[in-house]
């Protein structure tokens, strides 16, 4: 549900390469600790 907030939120990214980074990045801590910072981050961003 937040990756796809996050890619609707972003989806016009220039930078694919950034954005691809990101979204691995996000997928590699979603089970990890690191992972409730980083999306309540985006979340207030979005």
């Amino acid at each position: 549900k937040i990756l796809s907030t996050f890619k609707q939120q972003y989806s016009n990214f220039s930078d694919s390469e950034m954005y691809k980074r990101l979204i691995s990045h996000m997928r590699s801590k979603i089970s990890t600790d690191d992972a409730v910072p980083c999306r309540s981050h985006f979340i207030v961003e979005a």
